[in-house]
């Protein structure tokens, strides 16, 4: 550890809490966790020039420092995770969160940032940061020869510790105002930061040695001949960090409470810097709904209703504002309902117009499934459910017949189209490919980031990843590529799961006919332009679907016959405008 990690930075907080106070808050063991959040943005600062040996500009610094936070997160949440539960987390007020940020980035102090990031996300990306670092190929696969893969090397906490030796803070120093904005809100602006920080050249051998370890076999010469020219010598930052953050917008944290404790939430903060970026372009802007109640949870009463309910609440909005309705929000995960009740106002914009709903466009037989993946949580599996899409256009309808791992896709090309698609049979656990819905106090949600770790979790079958390569040059990618990306992609089953899925899935559908090609003669394509200048907006599009590239029965049909020429793109009438104009 540098001799930086005993400089204890200077703050300076609201006119209720002085700067005597704020470090005096932070030396206190229970909100030790306080010093989390700025900490995460801190550590996140101070691993920027791991990042990169070139000499960051000011103007883009903040977008490093939001880069270098998940890194170092994700990498050391896993077994800080551990740590930390055994101690309180977050902090018992904004300020303490804010003095322990402050005296903790000096120190590099992984555990104490862990502690101060809300849980709701902080613990969703250490479950996934675990997963990866737990998901080396090993021996799996015909292109894994006899190489031992290790992936985690990259980013286990020894190795996190090991790259922090290589980072010096000299100075820090903060100033910075909270300002609650409500019983659950608060948000600090940093109005100075000085921060001065260097990286030890040791750090270049550290990572060529782990990399190598993590890759399993010896370097290429590309790969050797970028690490011996990987100089960081002018990987430094000596300067005022919220000046640098941005030349329009605010340098600001939010922070959030949760059960009674107060935590900084990454996801929030995020939402706030967009915000305040747009704001700066757009004064008209709405303002962020701060005093919005996202703790009450009123979800499904199953983890297959909360799926289903929160699907058709979607599909049924007829203006973006739609989406904000407690129907909708009360069915999202807690990190997904705070961010879309605080910050969803701010991006409806114009929401004066009517649109037809997607639901007149989809209709769906529900008969979902669900298996128990422990922690109160389940994936939801399509089931027998049946989906059809376009279901008055004889020319465009798709009818998707589940039966749990497959599907049989039935278009209206012609007479007898049907294709049954296995979207799981690269999977030695088909059960854990779904979405994912987790149960609070009773109460069903769906939760994107559960699903996202959920993913991870998918494990290829061997026939899956010897076959991999050959699936990649079905899907037209070169011999000796796809060779090389099989290779990379099979060294981590998290990463390669998904892959062979989404991979998989595309070989078997490309074959598909989607739509009846009798537009094909000149008297079809005429029969489209009439309907879509009578304003059927079905037919606008199949006229722009069926149309020569650079016609003018292309452009007719992608104006929604002559009605909108600032369609971004084509086959987009229907969608907008409804069946008729």
């Amino acid at each position: 550890m540098s001799d930086s990690s005993s400089i204890i930075p200077e703050c300076s907080s609201t006119p209720n809490v002085p700067t005597h106070e704020a470090e005096k808050i932070a030396g206190k063991g229970a909100d030790l966790h306080s010093s989390l959040e700025l900490r995460t943005v801190s550590v996140m600062t101070t691993a920027l020039p791991a990042a990169s040996p070139l000499q960051r500009t000011r103007k883009k610094l903040w977008k490093i420092v939001a880069v270098a936070a998940v890194v170092v997160m994700v990498a050391g949440g896993g077994a800080y995770a551990v740590y930390a539960n055994f101690f309180q987390r977050g902090a018992s007020s904004p300020e303490a969160v804010m003095g322990s940020l402050s005296k903790a980035i000096s120190n590099k102090d992984i555990t104490t940032l862990y502690k101060m990031v809300s849980p709701e996300e902080i613990d969703t990306i250490s479950e996934s940061s675990e997963v990866i670092k737990n998901s080396g190929g090993g021996e799996l696969g015909q292109n894994t020869k006899n190489r031992r893969t290790n992936p985690g090397s990259l980013i286990s906490n020894e190795a996190i510790s090991q790259y922090l030796e290589s980072i010096h803070v000299s100075t820090s120093k903060m100033n910075y105002d909270v300002d609650q904005k409500s019983e659950n809100i608060a948000v600090a602006k940093i109005s100075s930061w000085n921060l001065k920080i260097s990286v030890g050249q040791d750090l270049a051998s550290n990572l060529r040695a782990r990399y190598q370890n993590a890759k399993g076999v010896s370097l290429s010469r590309d790969e050797s001949n970028f690490f011996d020219d990987l100089d960081l010598s002018r990987a430094s930052y000596d300067g005022d960090v919220a000046k640098s953050f941005s030349e329009s917008i605010p340098l600001e944290i939010v922070m959030v409470r949760e059960s009674g404790r107060w935590y900084v939430s990454p996801l929030m903060t995020m939402a706030q810097w967009s915000y305040q970026d747009r704001v700066h372009y757009r004064p008209k802007v709405e303002h962020p709904n701060y005093s919005a109640d996202f703790n009450k949870v009123s979800g499904a009463k199953t983890a297959e209703g909360a799926v289903e309910q929160l699907t058709e609440e979607i599909l049924g909005a007829h203006r973006p504002s739609d989406l904000l309705r407690p129907e909708v929000t009360n069915l999202l995960a807690v990190p997904e309902r705070r961010l879309v009740m605080v910050y969803g106002p701010t991006l409806i914009g114009g929401d004066d117009r009517y649109s037809e709903p997607l639901s007149r466009q989809i209709n769906i037989d529900w008969s979902l499934e669900s298996t128990d993946i422990g922690n109160g949580r389940a994936v939801v599996r399509p089931g027998k459910t049946k989906v059809v899409l376009n279901p008055d256009n004889e020319y465009n309808e798709i009818t998707l017949s589940f039966d749990d791992g497959e599907v049989d896709v039935t278009t209206s090309a012609n007479s007898n189209n049907t294709r049954s698609v296995d979207f799981t049979r690269e999977l030695a656990n088909p059960e854990r490919l779904g979405l994912v819905a987790e149960n609070k106090d009773g109460t069903w949600c769906v939760s994107t980031s559960k699903t996202i770790v959920n993913v991870f979790n998918l494990k290829p079958s061997r026939s899956a990843l010897s076959d991999l390569s050959k699936t990649l040059s079905d899907l037209g990618v070169g011999e000796r590529t796809a060779d090389d990306v099989a290779d990379i992609i099979a060294s981590s089953t998290a990463i390669a799961a998904p892959v062979l899925v989404v991979a998989d899935i595309a070989d078997q559908i490309q074959d598909i006919e989607w739509t009846r090609d009798d537009y094909s003669s000149g008297d079809s394509n005429d029969a489209y332009f009439s309907r879509c200048s009578d304003g059927e907006m079905g037919a606008c599009d199949s006229l722009y679907l069926s149309s020569p590239s650079g016609t003018y029965e292309e452009s007719y049909g992608k104006s929604c016959g002559g009605r909108n020429y600032t369609m971004t793109s084509g086959g987009q009438c229907e969608s907008t405008y409804g069946r008729r104009y």
